[in-house]
């Protein structure tokens, strides 16, 4: 069970009040003053300094709306704000003279800073910087792009035989494949074995 120390504000507060109002409502003789810290308090005292704790955070809670209030009226009034700081600037400005900086000043107007310009080392940073996080990222420009070509290749397998041809695609290929079959049939050849004698063999000629 937390304790009162432990407890956030917001519970601690209901704490408070659930304690304030039981000792406001009871009337019990027994509870018509209490051992306090070693001190005898009264329950009108007692009741009275625990009003004062749960004001303190009641005050708290009561600033944090005040303050979101205040920042958000001021979010939308700077809108506003702006425009007519601009416009006085330029009223002043049509007035003095925009070149009179010296009159300018005694106003808090000044020109505006003149842009820094990087140096060529710092160009050079910056460009080698940025090639390695396009190579890293795996980015092409436009050329790069435009030099990639990708055209389906055919594949041929040759197949000896008489077999007609067999046109075929890999399951595991998405490029066509192409079978062509060899258009020269088999023969056979008769080879003498020994002198005066003939043997007949087939011998397929490839």
């Amino acid at each position: 069970m937390a304790t009162a120390s432990t407890q956030t504000p917001s519970k601690f507060q209901a704490s408070l009040e659930t304690l304030v109002a039981g000792l406001s409502n009871t009337t019990s003789v027994a509870l018509a003053s209490l051992m306090i810290g070693g001190i005898s308090m009264t329950r009108t005292e007692i009741i009275a300094k625990l009003k004062a704790v749960d004001a303190l955070i009641l005050a708290v809670a009561q600033v944090k709306q005040a303050y979101a209030a205040a920042v958000a009226a001021r979010k939308t009034g700077l809108v506003a704000g702006h425009l007519f700081y601009e416009n006085v600037v330029m009223a002043l400005k049509q007035v003095i003279g925009a070149t009179n900086q010296a009159q300018l000043a005694a106003f808090g107007i000044f020109p505006p800073k003149p842009r820094a310009v990087p140096s060529a080392e710092t160009k050079a940073m910056a460009k080698m910087k940025a090639a390695a996080t396009r190579k890293a990222r795996g980015i092409k420009g436009k050329k790069e792009r435009a030099s990639i070509t990708t055209s389906p290749q055919s594949k041929l397998q040759m197949v000896t035989g008489v077999s007609p041809a067999v046109t075929s695609a890999s399951p595991a290929s998405t490029e066509p494949t192409q079978t062509i079959a060899n258009p020269m049939p088999a023969t056979t050849s008769t080879v003498p074995s020994s002198p005066g004698a003939e043997a007949s063999s087939t011998v397929p000629k490839t």
